[in-house]
């Protein structure tokens, strides 16, 4: 009876393992690549180079495809923030002078309508 118990139990314990395996998240810390799981495979996010692919069974075996990718998009807007910015440092005030006045005056309209004196 104790045989039949220890057996049964072992039955469980290796048919369970293999769906515990398939639920485990994969150690990725240190490595190069980071997993998540998906319905039809995997996600791999390459960490050293920020690369996406998409994992999964193909007909010869797993296999990784690169996910595909808007680059030109992304550039434009990266043209357009650029171009963007300049414009707005270009705006700025330039002179060390001119921005200590502007920082002077701002703080007298303040201490004026908080009705207390400036020093100036």
């Amino acid at each position: 009876m104790i045989l039949i118990r220890i057996a049964l139990v072992t039955a469980v314990l290796c048919a369970a393992g293999p769906a515990v395996a398939d639920d485990a998240t994969p150690d990725t810390a240190g490595g190069r690549y980071v997993f998540a799981k998906q319905a039809d495979g995997f996600v791999r996010l390459d960490t050293q180079t920020g690369e996406v692919s998409l994992c999964g069974q193909k007909s010869v075996g797993w296999a990784c495809e690169a996910a595909p990718e808007d680059r030109a998009v992304l550039e434009s807007e990266i043209a357009r923030l650029r171009t963007e910015n300049a414009t707005l440092k270009k705006d700025l005030p330039t002179s060390t002078a001119w921005s200590r006045s502007w920082i002077t005056s701002g703080i007298g309209s303040l201490m004026r309508s908080s009705g207390r004196r400036s020093r100036s």
